[in-house]
């Protein structure tokens, strides 16, 4: 029962670790910008967004849709605000760069009047298509691709998840080997320590001197060979 609850203190001592140095130095705001690059009809459209680099797991993809700040996009003459545009499963990889996600990956919604709706991709840092369309009647007002950029910190590389697994096998090999190094040393404590006596005759035991000093008769403590009657 010890052994076991011991692996489960190392275990979550691990993954305490683990998910300690998954995150980047707080305080660092990344800025990521959408320009347009090809505009197949109408606007071309721009914007931006804002995210702590805290929030960003270096180990795992992070969606950072909810700390997503200053998120802003123009198209035109419309303006998309955060009250009625907004993320949807925007994922980044541990590096900082956009990608897809478990979900759209997208920005979406309705511009401050609530005439027009904005989607723009952000499932990749380029090639990343926009479109406009009516909100009343739902035909095509703008439309074409762009790309992101990112300014900020660069956020350093790591190690694979792989070898945090490696690490937290090798810790619990060594706690095992440990605990039994510990188990015959203390086996062998005893057995050393062990009163050792010879038997002559009937109720009569010598106990070896170098035992003597174990002997519970105090006056018998220092004596060659201690007599004890059983």
């Amino acid at each position: 029962m010890t052994r076991r609850l011991a692996c489960r203190s190392v275990l979550a001592a691990l993954l305490a670790l683990v998910e300690a140095v998954g995150r980047a130095e707080a305080g660092e705001i990344l800025t990521y910008r959408y320009t347009t690059d090809s505009v197949i009809m109408g606007e071309a459209v721009s914007g931006s967004f804002q995210v702590d680099s805290s929030h960003i797991h270096n180990v795992i993809n992070t969606d950072i849709s909810d700390f997503i700040i200053n998120l802003s996009f123009t198209g035109g003459d419309l303006t998309f605000a955060p009250s009625s545009f907004g993320p949807l499963n925007v994922t980044v990889t541990p590096m900082g760069h956009l990608t897809l996600g478990s979900g759209s990956s997208i920005f979406e919604g309705t511009d401050s009047s609530n005439t027009s709706r904005l989607t723009v991709n952000a499932a990749a840092m380029s090639d990343q298509r926009y479109d406009v369309i009516s909100a009343s009647s739902g035909d095509p007002v703008s439309l074409g691709t762009g790309r992101w950029t990112r300014t900020g910190l660069t956020l350093p590389a790591v190690p694979e998840p792989s070898t945090f697994v490696l690490a937290g096998v090798g810790g619990l090999g060594l706690l095992v080997l440990a605990r039994r190094r510990s188990s015959k040393l203390a086996s062998r404590f005893v057995s050393e320590n062990e009163p050792q006596s010879v038997r002559f005759g009937t109720g009569v035991s010598y106990a070896s001197p170098s035992r003597a000093a174990h002997d519970p008769v105090p006056f018998l403590k220092n004596t060659p060979y201690a007599l004890a009657h059983f």
